[in-house]
C-alpha cells in the first residue's frame, strides 16, 4: 500500500467507527459510547450522576406535525443537552427514540440539581415543520442515579435511572 491508500484507509476506519458510536440522526453518542463516556467520567474521585430523560409528549408531536418536525426537535434537543451537558462537565447521549441520557459529575451537594437545570433550558421553543409558526417547548421527565465509585455497575445505573423516571412520570 501506498501512503495515500492507508490515509483513505485510515479516514474510511474513523468514519466507521464513528457511525458505530453515534446516533445517526441527532450525532450525539449512542448507547454504546455512552459506556465509554461514563467510564471516562468514573476515572476521577468526584461521583457521577447519571440521568435519563424521556420527551414528554413526543408522539403527540409526530401524529400532530408529521416525523420530519419530530425529527427536528430530536436534533434541537440533542444539540442542547450536549451544550448544557458540557457546560457542567459532562455528556450527553441519545438512547433510542426519544431517550437521551445525562452523564455528569457531581459537582455540588445535589445530585438532582446539574439535571434540573438542564431539563429548565430544554423548554425553550423550538420551530419545527414547514410552518413557521409551528413551535414547540420541549419537556422531558428524567430520573437520575448517582455513581459513588462503589456501588453499581452500568448496567445497573442505567436500570436504576430508567426506574427513576418511570416514577417521575408518574407522579407528573
Amino acid at each position: 500500500y501506498t501512503g495515500w491508500s492507508i490515509h483513505r484507509l485510515r479516514l474510511r476506519l474513523a468514519r466507521l467507527l464513528y457511525a458505530v458510536s453515534h446516533d445517526p440522526l441527532t450525532a450525539l453518542p449512542n448507547r454504546t459510547a455512552a459506556k465509554v463516556l461514563f467510564e471516562h467520567c468514573t476515572t476521577g474521585q468526584r461521583p457521577v450522576v447519571v440521568g435519563l430523560l424521556d420527551l414528554t409528549g413526543f408522539k403527540n408531536v409526530n401524529d400532530t406535525y408529521g416525523h420530519q418536525a419530530g425529527d427536528e426537535l430530536l436534533v434541537a434537543v440533542a444539540a442542547r443537552l450536549a451544550t448544557c451537558a458540557a457546560r457542567h462537565g459532562g455528556y450527553a447521549a441519545r438512547l433510542a427514540g426519544d431517550e437521551f441520557l445525562l452523564i455528569t459529575p457531581l459537582w455540588h451537594s445535589d445530585p438532582a440539581e446539574p439535571v434540573a437545570s438542564i431539563l429548565a433550558e430544554l423548554t425553550t421553543p423550538v420551530r419545527v415543520g414547514m410552518d413557521p409558526t409551528v413551535s414547540i417547548a420541549p419537556k422531558a421527565t428524567a430520573g437520575i442515579t448517582v455513581f459513588d465509585g462503589v456501588d453499581g455497575t452500568w448496567t445497573t445505573l442505567l436500570r436504576r435511572a430508567d426506574i427513576a423516571c418511570y416514577h417521575a412520570k408518574a407522579r407528573g
